[in-house]
C-alpha cells in the first residue's frame, strides 16, 4: 500500500473518531473500535517492524488530541501506546545499528 493512501484511511480514522466523539457517540462504538486496535496491536506484534509501531504511535497521537473524549478511552490509547513504547525499545534492543539481518 502506497504511503499516501495510509495517510488518507489515517485521516479518515480520525476524522470519524472526531465526529462520533462531537456526537456524543463515542462511548460504545469509538472505544470497542480502540480496544480492538489495542487486541491488534498486541496479536500482532510479532510482525511489527519501525514502520508499524510508528504509524500506530502517531495515529494514537491524533487520536489522543481530539477534544471531548472521554477519560476511558484516553486510557485504552495510552495503554496501546505503552505497548508501542515497549514495542519500539524491544526492536531497537534487538537491532541497535537499524539494520535487518
Amino acid at each position: 500500500m502506497e504511503t499516501s493512501a495510509v495517510e488518507e484511511i489515517a485521516d479518515k480514522m480520525v476524522d470519524s473518531v472526531r465526529e462520533l466523539v462531537e456526537r456524543k457517540m463515542e462511548v460504545g462504538l469509538v472505544r470497542r473500535a480502540f480496544r480492538d486496535l489495542e487486541s491488534i496491536v498486541k496479536k500482532q506484534k510479532d510482525w511489527f517492524g519501525d514502520n508499524e509501531y510508528e504509524l500506530i504511535k502517531a495515529l494514537l497521537q491524533r487520536l489522543y488530541v481530539i477534544k471531548g473524549m472521554t477519560m476511558e478511552s484516553k486510557m485504552v490509547l495510552w495503554r496501546i501506546n505503552v505497548f508501542v513504547e515497549r514495542g519500539l525499545a524491544d526492536l531497537a534492543e534487538v537491532e541497535p545499528d537499524g539494520e535487518i539481518d
